[in-house]
């Protein structure tokens, strides 16, 4: 897919797998921003000096102010994409030596991630689709992961369960259907929660949402 002179967020693009997903991008044609928590980590990232690649920061993902701050400041976003480990409910862990999220056996706290900024242009007569990559660790059970997202705080819950994941890194989808998004959202809160399960581990390594914009 060209993505020739487009705007796109990375969230998490400092680290090991967004670096890959930036260049990625950038092999693509992409204007990728990238917020940063971490200086280390900031200077040490490989495009940091790449023309199609802008760092913002220290932003800390949990303030919702420097957020919209943030994503103001990007002309025609065309994209957000969201590795970043983000902020846990405990008993949510990022492992320190993967990419990844780890939903222990037996879990039931929740994990956040967003806010994810939507276009002005957004075309709320749509589906907005989230995506997850994830996998289970061990053969227990075939867990799920219940998507509810909001589109700002305190509106109605949309979303609904992935299906079943498996001992493999498998893209799931969750569809929130058009007639549930508010007219002109500008972000959507989405918050994961692991079903009911036994397995040893299940492993989230990316989540995104794809959306339709306006053609008038």
């Amino acid at each position: 897919m060209p993505f020739d002179g487009r705007n796109v967020v990375v969230t998490g693009g400092t680290g090991a797998l967004g670096a890959a997903v930036v260049g990625a991008l950038i092999e693509a044609g992409a204007i990728c921003h990238v917020p940063w928590r971490d200086e280390r980590e900031a200077e040490r990232f490989a495009y940091r000096d790449h023309g199609q690649v802008k760092l913002s920061g220290p932003i800390e993902l949990t303030d919702e102010t420097a957020l919209r701050r943030f994503y103001d400041g990007i002309p025609d976003l065309w994209a957000s994409i969201h590795i970043a480990g983000g902020f846990a409910m405990s008993p949510v862990a990022k492992t320190d030596k993967a990419a990844r999220v780890e939903l222990k056996a037996n879990t039931t706290g929740e994990f956040q991630f967003g806010p994810v900024a939507l276009p002005p242009d957004l075309d709320d007569g749509q589906p907005v689709t989230v995506h997850l990559l994830a996998e289970m660790a061990g053969a227990t059970d075939t867990p799920t992961i219940d998507v509810q997202a909001f589109a700002g705080k305190g509106d109605t819950e949309m979303g609904g369960a992935t299906p079943a994941l498996s001992n493999a890194i498998v893209e799931k989808t969750v569809t929130l259907a058009a007639a549930d998004i508010p007219a002109h959202p500008s972000f959507l809160n989405i918050i994961l929660v692991p079903g009911a399960h036994t397995t040893d581990a299940i492993y989230l390594y990316a989540a995104w949402i794809e959306y339709q914009r306006t053609t008038s």
